[in-house]
């Protein structure tokens, strides 16, 4: 991979820039079927250094793989995140987990657009879904909660190979600005989110999110 440093400290990915609007997704639902998966609830034996160096490097390749021309604006920044269990409030138990994090949202340029992306990615332990939740023991530091509005809307999907995505959009606070936040439930056990902050019109489309978050390299598993 070969970038080089231009003003503003970006790194350029070489290439030429392939930006089309973000696909408009479908209304209808798709049937919700269980990922299958052999790695599914199985916890990785890899060290959290490994992970977090291993993740490191992964993001910005992802990122530069699916998107042509697209400028980074560092070295992303991953931690590991520990959620313990707690209790749901109806007498169960939500279970412990931990998760791999940007702690910072990555500054990324295309033609001109800036936004901020955060991806995060942990074992798939309840399929991902527009239902609304109650439970927050996840929610991720970096991201502010987001009120119900009419501009928000949700849809379920699925990619390539059957894996469940969760494509939520969300126009504000002001105008000019649009939030996507994708969910993707591999058949590899992972759970990758992807959370991307940029002017109304989407810095980057639908289908290179998902690209992003297919990527073989963003794994809860080496």
């Amino acid at each position: 991979m070969v970038a080089a440093a231009t003003a503003g400290g970006f790194a350029v990915a070489s290439g030429p820039a392939a930006i089309s609007p973000a696909a408009k997704a479908s209304a209808a639902p798709s049937p919700r079927s269980p990922v299958p998966s052999t790695l599914r609830g199985v916890e990785p034996t890899e060290t959290t250094a490994h992970a977090i160096a291993r993740l490191k490097s992964a993001i910005p390749r992802a990122i530069r793989d699916a998107v042509p021309g697209v400028r980074l604006g560092r070295v992303p920044t991953v931690i590991r995140r520990t959620v313990p269990a707690s209790p749901t409030g109806d007498g169960g138990t939500y279970r412990a987990r931990l998760y791999y994090d940007m702690p910072t949202p990555l500054a990324v340029q295309v033609a001109g657009k800036q936004g901020d992306i955060s991806i995060s990615v942990e074992r798939l332990i309840v399929d991902s879904s527009c239902e609304p939740t109650t439970e927050d023991p996840g929610a991720r530091p970096n991201r502010p909660s987001r009120p119900t509005r009419p501009e928000r809307s949700c849809v379920e999907t699925e990619g390539p190979a059957g894996e469940r995505v969760v494509t939520s959009t969300l126009v504000g606070p002001s105008s000019d600005s649009v939030v996507i936040d994708m969910r993707v439930d591999r058949p590899d056990g992972s759970m990758v989110s992807i959370y991307l902050d940029s002017p109304k019109g989407s810095v980057f489309t639908v289908e290179q999110l998902l690209a992003i978050a297919l990527d073989r390299r963003v794994s809860f598993y080496p």
